[in-house]
């Protein structure tokens, strides 16, 4: 019942015999995607992926100090947040700065539907965008332009459910997310991706958040395609660190968790697809 629920959604309505037409649905493009960092020492925005509250000597988590949030709330897990400044080092540049350069040039574009269902609930479509935008005077996308939809366009599905103070947050579902390392775009795979945000009167997304976990053995893969294509040895300058930093989903036989935490911070503006 979801899935053609949502499926109906990124449709944009269902045909056949129908007692009533679908609510209508509200697409969003994200506008910024920032991944988050720590920001003091200790505190990052984020989400408690494993439910529990962790430190150095909890051998649940391999041993990782979760963070606190700016609200206070403990437990956030984001542990790629304290290698990011080293890969900012080896590419020669903010990974920030690369990522919203991809989406002013149509590379990275996440198209987001919102479709009511009963009560409280919402349907979520998550699609890859194609084409380049049209930007604004400060170099982010314009609100209102249509944009076309990516030949390989799924990046999610879920249902989600509308807060009593406007905010959203969605059912655990599986994201593609795409991100920009070394100008090359990935597609993370985050199977158990939380996300909640807010769409404002005017019909912006604000205070947008995602948390998830991708498999350590995916971010060893980018490192080495990162390496190949640039002539570096990102395997030997960033593998230690990725498997060192890994937090999630630990292995009773071996010990070692098998995925890393991360967290990324987006707001997005109206728009149409085609």
């Amino acid at each position: 019942m979801k899935n053609s629920a949502l499926l109906c959604l990124l449709a944009a309505g269902c045909g056949g015999s129908v007692e009533a037409p679908p609510a209508p649905v509200t697409t969003l493009v994200m506008q910024t995607l920032h991944l988050a960092r720590e920001e003091p020492e200790g505190i990052s925005p984020g989400f408690n992926l494993d439910g529990w509250v962790s430190n150095s000597l909890d051998t649940r988590t391999c041993s990782k100090d979760d963070f606190v949030d700016t609200s206070g709330a403990t437990g956030i897990d984001n542990q790629l947040a304290r290698l990011l400044p080293l890969i900012d080092l080896a590419g020669q540049g903010a990974v920030d700065a690369l990522v919203q350069a991809a989406i002013g040039e149509g590379r990275l574009l996440v198209l987001i539907s919102i479709q009511p269902l009963e009560g409280d609930r919402v349907a979520l479509g998550f699609e890859r965008g194609d084409g380049v935008p049209l930007l604004g005077t400060d170099g982010k996308v314009l609100s209102g332009q249509t944009l076309a939809l990516h030949p390989e366009t799924m990046l999610g599905v879920t249902e989600g459910t509308r807060n009593a103070d406007g905010s959203i947050t969605a059912d655990a579902f599986a994201l593609k997310l795409p991100i920009v390392v070394f100008g090359i775009l990935y597609l993370l795979d985050l199977p158990e991706t939380q996300m909640r945000f807010t769409v404002d009167e005017s019909g912006n997304i604000t205070t947008g958040i995602l948390g998830g976990a991708v498999p350590v053995e995916q971010l060893i893969g980018f490192a080495r395609q990162a390496g190949d294509s640039s002539g570096n040895d990102f395997v030997s300058t960033f593998g230690e660190g990725i498997r060192d930093a890994a937090d999630m989903e630990r292995n009773n036989d071996t010990g070692v968790c098998d995925k890393m935490s991360l967290a990324a911070t987006f707001d997005g503006v109206p728009a149409f697809k085609f």
